[in-house]
């Protein structure tokens, strides 16, 4: 949402600022417990789901959005030296669930190719830190499976607007943002 309606996001900066984690509603995030969080223990999963070049998989942030509150987005500044963060699944907007302590983001690695000429494949992976690393880790991880399984292979989901006291369908699987205005009604099919 933009404008003079915009709800502003929360956005705190990590590692001296090479790292940005933005969260648009939920519990205030406590930017000293995230900090002491990156540079402790890391929690990493791989899910076995791969994308190749080219091949789209944007869908996964929406149905990420859908199923769990604690969405947001993670950047990091690849100018600045910050060897605590595994390579980002995208350059912008990349998943990320965040508690006021804890975050869990989505990372990528080249998979080896197994012959000469093979094609390149890359496969998406989990990277959580703090008290609640393991749990938000966990999710993504299965928030990723899911959408591999049951929902990537779908169009994209439908988005619709109604004005925030209006009557609107409840979607069978999907959600309902509310704003001061408005309810955004996302529907999978």
């Amino acid at each position: 949402m933009q404008g003079a309606e915009a709800l502003p996001d929360q956005e705190v900066l990590l590692a001296d600022g090479a790292v940005r984690l933005t969260l648009e509603e939920g519990p205030t995030l406590d930017v000293t417990a995230l900090d002491l969080a990156l540079i402790g223990d890391r929690t990493e999963s791989w899910t076995g789901v791969t994308v190749g070049r080219g091949e789209p998989f944007d869908s996964m942030h929406v149905w990420i959005a859908t199923v769990d509150d604690r969405f947001g987005m993670i950047w990091h500044d690849r100018d600045r030296d910050c060897v605590l963060v595994v390579e980002l699944a995208m350059r912008w907007y990349c998943p990320v669930l965040i508690t006021p302590d804890s975050f869990a983001y989505l990372a990528i690695r080249e998979i080896p190719r197994a012959e000469e000429g093979a094609e390149r494949r890359w496969e998406f992976g989990v990277c959580g830190y703090g008290p609640a690393s393991a749990e938000l880790a966990h999710q993504l991880h299965d928030h990723v499976r899911t959408w591999d399984r049951d929902w990537r292979p779908h169009p994209i989901p439908t988005f619709t607007l109604y004005p925030v006291d209006a009557a609107r369908p409840v979607p069978t699987v999907g959600r309902i943002f509310r704003k001061r205005h408005t309810q955004l009604v996302l529907n999978w099919r």
